[in-house]
């Protein structure tokens, strides 16, 4: 594995922006988890603050966003609003940048930043940060147990757990930390100004939320804004495969080419499946970069027993799977590749694109060799049904009719519940429908 000399070091922090920005007023648009982190670190540090979010104001303004913000809007009560005194805003991840709202800051020359880049702006210290199509968050939750084993003092965060502006407000009140690790989707990294790793890493880039772009070169696009500020002294991690489209820069490159790296650490690994191993791959180069010996990482995979909701084994007397997870084809690939059949699967949730699937033909070839039955459901059901009509399958509408008929019937088969789409059809998240899944294999067991 190539690897890069790299000096533990504390950068600056960047709070005289900060102080330039408080002399305005603020915008926070989304009330979601980031946005509500924001809201804390932007009254913290003494800015003035207009929370806006898109259902009526009973439905989402609590006691906190109140305390937190002066004042509270809907969208369309917002489009009607003069807002010449509000230039900037921090916009949360699941809203595009081509909504009104922030069209409308925008054209008046405002900024709009992602709470990510908020908080890089009041950190005092190193950034370590990864993206990817799929496997960053059991990367990213490997990295924290290596580090945490290894006494390195680090705040894991972003697109996983905390966000990173209540690691950013723990700090700034004395918390101790040596390295900011976070996990970063394509979402938030649209709406970066300054954000600088110091390391950074891409797993992999396949199409995915093709409900926001329309084609894989934006989705890329978005990606690659991670390393937009990187500077000599950084390092960037990727897969080989995307080499050529890498954007030029002054960073040091590592790349991990899956027929030709190997781990010092496979030994230790306690997850199933070739994609952990290039999960623990990345994690270990890395780790190296940042300074950490094999030996200082070895007690940190040992101990790692994977991420929820991403092909964890339910505990029951079946074998059962819940990936959750799981909202593309290429997710949903992996898992096939990583459970030995016969398997019964499910498939379903809310469609990407109107009127198609997006089915790939891998995921059809692992379904005729190891799927003995299909079990669809939600938004996507009728489309999968007609794209999967070859197959022995049944169709119906929530998981609640569904798991129970599928546990009876799949009692000599591994069932996994892979969707391969997004959870917002019937689910606030794929955590939400996952532990759905979990409630009913375990109440129908």
């Amino acid at each position: 594995m190539a690897t890069v000399s790299f000096e533990r070091y504390s950068i600056p922090c960047l709070a005289s922006i900060g102080k330039a920005m408080r002399k305005h007023k603020t915008i926070v648009f989304g009330m979601g988890r980031s946005g509500i982190s924001a809201l804390r670190l932007l009254d913290h540090l003494g800015y003035e603050t207009l929370a806006i979010n898109g259902p009526a104001l009973e439905t989402w303004v609590t006691e906190e966003i109140k305390s937190l913000s002066k004042l509270q809007m809907t969208e369309q009560d917002f489009l009607s609003f003069n807002a010449q005194d509000y230039l900037s805003m921090v916009l949360s991840p699941g809203i595009p940048r081509t909504h009104p709202v922030v069209k409308k800051i925008l054209d008046q020359g405002g900024e709009v930043i992602s709470e990510i880049e908020l908080g890089f702006r009041y950190w005092n210290g190193q950034v370590m940060a990864l993206t990817g199509t799929n496997g960053k968050t059991t990367t990213v939750s490997l990295l924290d147990s290596i580090f945490r084993h290894a006494d390195v003092k680090v705040f894991t965060g972003g697109n996983i757990g905390i966000p990173f502006c209540d690691g950013v407000l723990n700090q700034l009140k004395g918390a101790d930390y040596d390295l900011a690790l976070l996990e970063l989707s394509s979402f938030q990294l649209e709406s970066m100004d300054t954000f600088r790793p110091h390391i950074a890493g891409i797993l992999n880039i396949t199409m995915s939320h093709g409900e926001r772009y329309p084609s894989i070169e934006p989705y890329r696009e978005a990606k690659f804004h991670l390393m937009d500020n990187m500077e000599s002294g950084d390092v960037l991690v990727c897969d080989s495969k995307l080499a050529s489209d890498l954007p030029q820069g002054d960073y040091n490159l590592t790349l991990i080419d899956d027929q030709k790296t190997h781990s010092k650490l496979l030994d230790e690994l306690q997850l199933p499946g070739m994609h952990n191993v290039l999960n623990l791959i990345f994690a270990e180069s890395m780790a190296a970069h940042y300074g950490l010996t094999v030996d200082e990482m070895r007690e940190g995979v040992r101990n790692f027993r994977g991420v929820t909701h991403r092909l964890e084994r339910v505990e029951v007397d079946q074998v059962v799977y819940n990936d959750s997870k799981s909202t593309n084809w290429v997710a949903t690939l992996t898992a096939l590749k990583a459970v030995d059949k016969p398997i019964q699967l499910i498939l379903g949730g809310q469609l990407r694109m109107k009127d198609s699937t997006g089915l790939i033909d891998e995921v059809l070839t692992e379904i005729k060799s190891k799927v003995e039955k299909l079990w669809l459901y939600g938004e996507a059901g009728d489309l999968l049904a007609k794209d999967l009509a070859e197959f022995n399958f049944e169709q119906f509408k929530s998981l609640d009719e569904l798991v129970p008929k599928a546990l009876t019937e799949a009692k000599a088969a591994h069932l996994v519940f892979s969707p391969g789409f997004p959870s917002f059809d019937q689910f606030k998240n794929f955590e939400e429908r996952g532990e759905k899944f979990k409630e009913l294999v375990q109440r129908n067991c």
